[in-house]
């Protein structure tokens, strides 16, 4: 846990959870005098980790949440919500502009609208 904190992992609030560094190496120092435990590695379908049955039910959860109809507001509002919470003018993020700043933008705009609002790459 050392090392300078990434804007996406973020190690301050787990830290908190345990009472800062020292009760945190204290947690883990604990844990390993149990020895290794096989139980956490085995596999199922050899995809999932897990006692029997947890693939079948995550399977489950998956396809009930695929068969729900994503309900997505339209493209161009939730693209200027996107924009405003990066502080990037729209025009930016059609333009030319190859900077850092606006790359970034763009990516997390990428990620965001396919992974969590459910649009295409196209």
């Amino acid at each position: 846990m050392a090392g300078k904190p990434t804007e996406m992992m973020d190690p301050t609030a787990v830290l908190k959870l345990f009472g800062g560094v020292k009760a945190y190496r204290r947690f883990v120092q604990d844990g390993m005098a149990d020895g290794h435990r096989e139980d956490y590695y085995e596999v199922e379908d050899q995809r999932f980790l897990g006692t029997g049955g947890f693939g079948e039910r995550m399977r489950a959860e998956v396809e009930e949440e695929s068969e729900q109809p994503a309900k997505r507001k339209p493209l161009g509002d939730v693209v200027e919500a996107l924009a405003r919470k990066l502080k990037v003018s729209l025009e930016k993020l059609r333009g030319p502009d190859r900077t850092w700043r606006v790359s970034r933008a763009r990516t997390l705009m990428a990620y965001v609208l396919v992974r969590h609002r459910g649009y295409r790459v196209a």
